[in-house]
């Protein structure tokens, strides 16, 4: 499983947003700096956090953005589904009525565990990340991350 750029520029965002707004709105060309990104691609971006609603616009056209709840009830796994379109490895996952042999499925059976796996591993506040990029900060290690 590969997660997209969208994804991974995404999280990058959001933990910017998470360790950033608590000084007030934060502008777009402010976290594309700091994150070297594309404003044009964070556009896009934003867009599908705030459908999510996980983010929102403070104000008029070139204001800038803040979280829509608090860092330590955003997730990870909030993030990756706004951005991937959901957490299911197979839709039969999900949904066993989508195939006739769901019930007699071997694959089926470790698609399941997989999904588990991942969204176990993505519990995990935003605000958590906030925290371990500034302990990375500090320590000078590059946090641009992927």
């Amino acid at each position: 499983m590969k997660l997209s750029s969208r994804t991974r520029y995404g999280m990058r965002t959001m933990i910017d947003l998470a360790a950033n707004c608590a000084r007030g709105p934060v502008l777009l060309k402010d976290i594309c700096r700091r994150q070297d990104l594309s404003l044009k691609y964070l556009d896009q971006i934003i867009t599908n956090l705030k459908s999510a609603g996980l983010v929102k616009n403070s104000g008029g056209g070139h204001s800038g953005y803040i979280l829509s709840r608090s860092a330590d009830s955003i997730y990870a796994s909030d993030i990756v589904s706004a951005l991937e379109g959901g957490l299911s490895v197979r839709e039969c996952v999900d949904d066993p009525e989508l195939c006739a042999r769901s019930s007699r499925c071997v694959p089926r059976k470790l698609w399941k565990k997989v999904e588990k796996s991942i969204k176990e591993s993505l519990r995990v506040s935003l605000s958590d990340l906030a925290k371990e990029q500034k302990k990375m900060k500090g320590r000078g290690e590059n946090n641009a991350g992927a």
